[in-house]
């Protein structure tokens, strides 16, 4: 047999026993591809399951503790009783309350009739992936086609889970909400292949992710984990609500560039567009504020998310371009989600029958029941109606304790709900 049979025949057999995860031939040679690797995964338990079906949703969500980038999730699934439909498994980035949110990141499908009634392992290869950043948190989101009259999917959880960067999440009504089952942990592993050397820079903001905002609010736009390369400069794409966000200037005033030739905001589509470029000759070698945007925060409650445009490889969208080769060394920027809370002045508008408040945070903490009381008086003076009573509920015992008990000494607490009695139209302003 020949040297060239032998290798034919070696090759032959190293493809029939699935032991090469890629390749392409040159000439007799043959060049082994990266294969896949393991990152973040809880297998522990998995001795009972949740059904997924129709509008009900299972997620679970993980943190990255090494930057890369996601092509496939492993998740251990049986079905009852009989065929379902097609199981897409997603990836979605997660709110500051840990819940998913927003669309599919990246999603690949499966044929739910491959599942048996017992449980076992199945891959699912999650398209073109996408990267994912250390430390943020993201969520493995699985749903079926067919409703959940005669069958459905079911996801096996340790339900004394340990998995310490994530829990698991259910909806009921195909993702609009969700629920934390902190203690839940469901059976997955999370496949992907390292970000390339040439990704090593990204972005930041700060706020960072999880914060509250309220009223007009700054986001500081800065240049992080340079890994020793030089940057010649930055196009930079940042998308924002514009139902819950005005986004009012940029400032890019002490930034590490030495020019800015592009400063935009697109109040119809949401976008704002920042163009920096260091001196010729003299890249930027340290991390560092790039600008700063001021935005006001049009909502009253809820949360807002901030993202960037990003495609890895592309040169059409948000870029970090290194000195010298012209390589766009960008690495997957964050996705953040900030609390929105209502801003002052705040005022209550009293009518004569009992007035239901919610004391939030931003008012005074010194008030009792009793110096809230002089204070509505002060505000709206009518001598001959005063402010008649303040009680956690109104009528019974807790009037009476106002009046006879002490309870004129009881603080308000944020985030508590009080009832104010008047016997005539008041306008009262706490902080004023």
């Amino acid at each position: 047999m020949t040297i060239n049979s032998l290798k034919k025949l070696l090759l032959a057999l190293v493809v029939a026993l699935g032991l090469v995860v890629g390749f392409t031939a040159l000439g007799d040679s043959v060049v082994l591809a990266n294969p896949a690797q393991l990152y973040e995964s809880y297998t522990t338990g998995g001795y009972a399951s949740y059904y997924f079906c129709g509008t009900q949703w299972i997620a679970q969500t993980f943190t990255p503790q090494t930057s890369h980038k996601i092509t496939s999730v492993k998740l251990e699934f049986d079905r009852y009783p009989a065929a379902i439909g097609t199981i897409t498994a997603s990836i979605r980035a997660t709110d500051a309350g840990g819940h998913p949110t927003g669309g599919d990141l990246c999603s690949g499908t499966m044929d739910g009739n491959l599942l048996t009634g017992s449980p076992a392992w199945y891959t699912i290869t999650l398209g073109s992936g996408y990267n994912l950043s250390a430390g943020t948190k993201y969520a493995i989101v699985v749903r079926i086609s067919s409703d959940c009259s005669t069958s459905f999917a079911n996801w096996y959880f340790n339900s004394s889970g340990t998995y310490p960067y994530g829990w698991g999440e259910l909806s009921g009504n195909s993702g609009s909400s969700w629920a934390s089952s902190t203690g839940y942990d469901f059976m997955f592993e999370e496949w992907g292949d390292p970000v390339g050397a040439s990704q090593t820079a990204t972005f930041s903001l700060s706020p960072t992710n999880g914060s509250t905002i309220s009223g007009t609010f700054a986001v500081t736009l800065n240049l992080t984990d340079l890994g020793g390369k030089r940057v010649s400069g930055v196009d930079v794409y940042l998308n924002y609500e514009r139902s819950k966000l005005e986004a009012q200037n940029i400032n890019v005033s002490g930034g590490i560039f030495a020019d800015y030739p592009l400063q935009t905001i697109d109040s119809a589509s949401g976008k704002i567009a920042i163009g920096a470029i260091a001196t010729p000759g003299s890249p930027v070698t340290s991390p560092g504020k790039i600008a700063t945007v001021t935005f006001k925060a049009l909502a009253s409650s809820g949360s807002t998310t901030l993202n960037f445009d990003y495609t890895a490889g592309s040169t059409t969208d948000s870029n970090i371009t290194e000195a010298g080769t012209g390589t766009d060394i960008l690495a997957q920027p964050p996705t953040v989600t900030y609390n929105i809370q209502p801003s002052g002045p705040f005022t209550f508008h009293l009518v004569p029958v009992w007035n239901r408040i919610t004391w939030i945070s931003q008012l005074p903490t010194t008030f009792t029941f009793s110096s809230a009381l002089a204070h509505i008086e002060k505000g709206c003076p009518r001598p001959q109606d005063p402010p008649r009573a303040i009680a956690h509920r109104k009528n019974g015992w807790w009037e009476s304790a106002v009046h006879g008990y002490g309870g004129a000494l009881f603080p308000l607490v944020a985030d508590h709900d009080y009832y104010i009695k008047v016997a005539s139209v008041c306008d009262w302003q706490p902080g004023s």
